[in-house]
């Protein structure tokens, strides 16, 4: 790829001491990045990413491809294209959500994405919403990846692990594991957008064990001493839980995981994970007791999704993915 300029806009603090990852699959690309990190409530997030397009917009047509991180970031970039009829410079996006706030927006949607070249979507339901409700068949299914922190392998313990602030089920979990006298360790936090846990209206019995506002180093160390993963899931249709189950993968351990739009592009039941339908408490005990019982069925189920993590899901095996996207529209 000859030499290029892209502008990478981001909704994260960025460290820009760091050499940009484009720039290891095509060296003779130019990266810079605008930071769009938001604020915490709606009203500063919504100042935030007034103030930060408006940056973008004064620079953005020097470059030949702006990269969005969530469609917030790119958008009103998109839209101001689409109306202004300009073909230049090319944009490409990473739907991280578009889909859960995205549904009274749909016709704000269907005119900004006109000049969008190629959205990068982290499940399958996501990609296929946009084709659906907003008429856009060019978003393509890059599954999302993680590093293993540290390389860290998972320790058989004596409880049940689970964690997350998004979409998470933490009642039918905490009922599952009640009744089986199970031990249980959650980290949880509020949703950004709803400010809930889920655990607003659950009286936690004596088992469960509950940490909020841990780092990730004491997030994944209280996973790597679990015996098993639960990730009980709500019913959603937008990307939620992945982060999680590919930390769990790539420790190795044995994983139960509601099927969702969320989940169920990354793991194969029976073989990777153990999978329950949302809402089901019964299924839940029931495969609890199942890994609880059988060594063997722990050991195969963590090797397989281990396995699975290191050929599919690792952060190279996104970011090839994503840089391939990239180069296609450039």
């Amino acid at each position: 790829m000859s030499s290029m300029r892209v502008l990478h806009l981001v909704a994260y603090k960025f460290d820009t001491s760091r050499r940009h990852w484009l720039t290891d699959f095509y060296p003779a690309i130019e990266v810079s990045v605008l930071d769009f990190e938001m604020a915490s409530t709606p009203v500063y997030w919504l100042l935030a990413l007034t103030k930060q397009t408006l940056k973008a917009l004064a620079i953005y047509r020097r470059y030949d491809l702006v990269l969005g991180n969530g469609m917030a970031t790119i958008l009103p970039l998109a839209f101001v294209q689409s109306f202004l009829h300009r073909s230049r410079p090319k944009i490409v996006g990473i739907d991280i959500s578009a889909n859960r706030v995205g549904r009274g927006l749909t016709m704000i949607f269907r005119i900004a994405v006109r000049p969008i070249s190629a959205i990068i979507c982290y499940t399958r339901a996501q990609r296929d919403w946009w084709a659906r409700e907003v008429g856009y068949r060019k978003a393509q299914f890059v599954p999302i990846g993680d590093s293993n922190f540290d390389g860290v392998r998972g320790t058989e313990g004596d409880y049940i692990f689970s964690g997350g602030y998004i979409a998470r089920d933490y009642p039918t979990l905490v009922r599952a594991a009640a009744d089986l006298g199970e031990r249980v360790i959650l980290v949880v936090g509020p949703d950004p957008v709803t400010g809930r846990t889920g655990l607003e209206q659950t009286t936690l019995p004596k088992n469960v064990k509950v940490y909020t506002r841990t780092s990730l180093k004491r997030f994944l160390e209280l996973m790597s001493r679990s015996r098993m993963v639960v990730l009980a899931m709500q019913d959603k249709p937008y990307a939620a839980g992945q982060m999680v189950l590919l930390q769990a993968m790539s420790m190795g351990k044995p994983i139960i995981v509601t099927r969702t739009a969320g989940t169920i592009d990354y793991v194969e039941d029976g073989k990777t994970a153990l999978l329950v339908e949302p809402n089901n408490v019964v299924q839940v005990k029931e495969k609890i007791l199942l890994i609880s019982r059988d060594a063997e069925l722990r050991k195969n189920l963590g090797r397989n999704a281990r396995t699975k993590w290191e050929k599919e899901f690792t952060f190279d095996a996104m970011l090839q993915k994503t840089s391939a996207v990239i180069a296609s529209v450039l």
